[in-house]
């Protein structure tokens, strides 16, 4: 079976060929994997009796849907393990600094943890904004009303956001630790 974009394109190629021989023209897709469907680049060759007719290459995505969900999965997991190393992270932090007695040396060793956590949690926070943003975008390509309300969203606000959020919370622990 056919993906429809791929079969669209051979009807088209099919009529380009209807008149000039008689008979059942061969397709011939190269650089496709039939049970994924992702592709970047392809190109279709009709033969007919061995000989070719024509050959076309054809740029785009087409994408199946187990695939777009997949996507979809893996950027959910991706957010949510930010925020869960996010929260514990800081929660684990403002434990010492509350309940510890710190010293000079456990200070620095404590504003080191904080400073490094909060920026890979901001760097993580920003990869998966980006993969909803991408994934908003492929969306709307392909009409879906997800994708219409999707793409409405202000990711850059977003990333923004927690952006902001990363740089208060280290900046009140580190004050916190040298208070």
């Amino acid at each position: 079976m056919l993906h429809p974009y791929i079969k669209k394109q051979y009807e088209s190629l099919h009529r380009e060929i209807q008149g000039l021989k008689r008979g059942d023209p061969t397709l011939l897709i190269s650089n496709a994997v039939p049970d994924v469907l992702l592709l970047d680049n392809f190109t279709c060759t009709i033969f007919l009796g061995g000989q070719r007719l024509i050959q076309k290459t054809y740029k785009g995505i087409v994408m199946d849907a187990n695939v777009r969900a997949s996507d979809y999965r893996s950027t959910i997991i991706s957010f949510r393990s930010s925020s869960f190393t996010f929260t514990v992270g800081n929660i684990a932090s403002l434990v010492i600094i509350v309940f510890g007695d710190l010293t000079s040396q456990a200070q620095l060793a404590l504003a080191a943890f904080v400073v490094i956590n909060n920026l890979a949690a901001a760097l993580s926070f920003d990869n998966a904004i980006g993969g909803f943003s991408v994934l908003a975008k492929d969306l709307q390509n392909e009409n879906s009303n997800y994708g219409k309300e999707a793409g409405k969203a202000p990711f850059g606000f977003y990333r923004i956001f927690c952006l902001v959020i990363c740089i208060v919370a280290a900046v009140t622990q580190l004050l916190a630790i040298y208070a």
